[in-house]
């Protein structure tokens, strides 16, 4: 996986109000390590890989893991630029435009890309709609929950996030794709089991 991973990026972190790029951003192949997660893609051989997110690791790019043939990492996307500063006290919903999570007064705006966080096991593939989905998640910078949904479409790479009416998806999902009706199989951590039926 270190063949995909960034190094030193110019210009590429703000640390002012304005979000002015204003220093470089050192990734460090960290995105994997601090609970992040997968979802398996069946239908193209891949693994999909996104995570990272608190104060360890907010460069949103997405890795997958070819598994056609020889085995080969692809940075499937990269980061949205610039990026927030690690700890800047924020608790970042998306990005670029920038706004910070629902409970916080953010409002979402469409275009935008999600901010990385903690994925656990809320990665899903949906393999008739060629999209993966991420529920809810330790948001950067401040590791505040969020309770959304993000989709991302492998076809086009963009984001979306789902809504109105907005998700209020478990903190700590652990998540299965039930490939008899295309629905994702949710348990909160507590005493609930959910059913998502993705939209249409």
């Amino acid at each position: 996986m270190i063949s995909v991973c960034l190094g030193d990026v110019p210009d590429g972190m703000y640390n002012d109000a304005t979000m002015t790029a204003t220093r470089e951003y050192s990734f460090d192949c960290n995105q994997i390590v601090p609970w992040s997660g997968a979802a398996a893609n069946d239908a193209h051989h891949r693994l999909i890989v996104w995570g990272g997110g608190h104060s360890d690791y907010v460069g949103n790019e997405v890795s997958v893991l070819n598994l056609d043939g020889t085995p080969s990492w692809e940075r499937f996307t990269g980061p949205t630029m610039p990026i927030p500063a690690t700890n800047d006290g924020k608790a970042w919903e998306g990005l670029k435009p920038y706004y910070v999570r629902r409970r916080d007064g953010g409002q979402y705006q469409p275009g935008a890309s999600p901010s990385l966080r903690h994925t656990y096991n809320s990665l899903q593939y949906v393999p008739y709609q060629n999209k993966m989905y991420s529920f809810g998640g330790s948001v950067a910078n401040v590791g505040y929950f969020s309770q959304q949904t993000w989709t991302l479409d492998m076809g086009t790479k963009t984001w979306t996030m789902l809504g109105p009416p907005f998700s209020l998806s478990p903190a700590y999902p652990t998540t299965a794709y039930n490939p008899s009706n295309g629905h994702i199989v949710m348990h909160d951590k507590e005493w609930t089991l959910l059913d998502f039926a993705p939209p249409h």
